[in-house]
């Protein structure tokens, strides 16, 4: 994403509805000058002045429009927690929009996309911005603790064939996201073509394993994996080196920051093993 028009703006919560008790959609009026944004972007907030925690926090962009960029907030600290008292009309400070690479817009090839938990922010952005354009040959895989944690009212407005997994079993396939795919690709029903997968790190890893374990009629089968990479940020400009990730090289492992190299990578190319902090 190009950092032109990228800048600090202050402007106002337009809407904030709780869709469980820790979970918000949070809607923030545009900002006069605010850049459009592709999935995978993000911006970073500070709910209050003059108070603790005094770094923005980073959120993906769920939808952005003329009027509104629109957040899932979960509460984890004192940051998101204010965030999530706001109000209509009350302050906030933007930094954004941030990320070096967004998902890419997708080819003829049909679309998987895979998310766990808040990892729907993005992928929603996309199943939106993308079904818009008239991209219709998507496939989305969504997993959560419980049914609870399964945000469906985000995407009632679009038509999409739905997989959704429950660690509990009260929604859905028994189990997590990952092991939902594996189930769907060994019964033959999902299609040929590009996954796109945002959630916990250790959810991501183990999508990686799942895609290159399966191997057999399956290699060649999923022929790119884009991942938008959840992790603790500072500056959200690269500048302090506190999200890096490490990728394959030749020989050796070169640091990224999630940040400003991303949020998006191959997955291929993250040197798990290396991935040690």
């Amino acid at each position: 994403m190009s950092s032109a028009g990228r800048g600090i703006f202050l402007t106002e919560i337009l809407d904030n509805r709780a869709l469980y008790p820790d979970t918000h959609v949070i809607s923030i009026k545009r900002p006069a000058g605010f850049p459009d944004t592709e999935p995978g972007g993000f911006i970073s907030i500070r709910a209050v002045e003059n108070t603790t925690p005094l770094l923005l926090r980073p959120f993906s962009i769920m939808w952005q429009d003329d009027e509104h960029i629109e957040i899932l907030v979960k509460v984890v600290g004192p940051g998101s927690e204010a965030l999530s008292k706001k109000r209509t009309k009350e302050p906030v400070k933007i930094l954004g929009p941030l990320g070096g690479r967004t998902f890419p817009a997708p080819s003829q090839r049909p679309v998987i996309l895979i998310a766990g938990g808040t990892g729907i922010a993005p992928i929603a952005y996309a199943i939106k911005k993308w079904s818009a354009a008239g991209v219709s040959n998507a496939v989305l895989i969504y997993g959560a603790a419980s049914s609870v944690g399964i945000a469906r009212d985000i995407l009632d407005e679009v038509v999409i064939e739905s997989h959704y997994a429950t660690l509990d079993g009260s929604l859905g396939f028994e189990g997590d996201a990952v092991e939902l795919f594996k189930s769907l690709a060994l019964d033959n029903s999902l299609p040929e073509g590009d996954i796109y997968s945002c959630g916990p790190r250790g959810m991501v890893r183990a999508l990686c394993d799942a895609v290159a374990g399966l191997g057999g009629m399956y290699k060649g089968r999923f022929a790119h994996h884009y991942t938008s990479l959840e992790a603790v940020m500072a500056c959200g400009l690269g500048a302090c080196r506190g999200c890096t990730v490490p990728l394959k090289g030749d020989g050796e492992s070169a640091l990224k920051t999630v940040c400003s190299d991303g949020p998006v990578f191959d997955a291929e190319e993250i040197d798990w093993e290396g991935w040690t902090w």
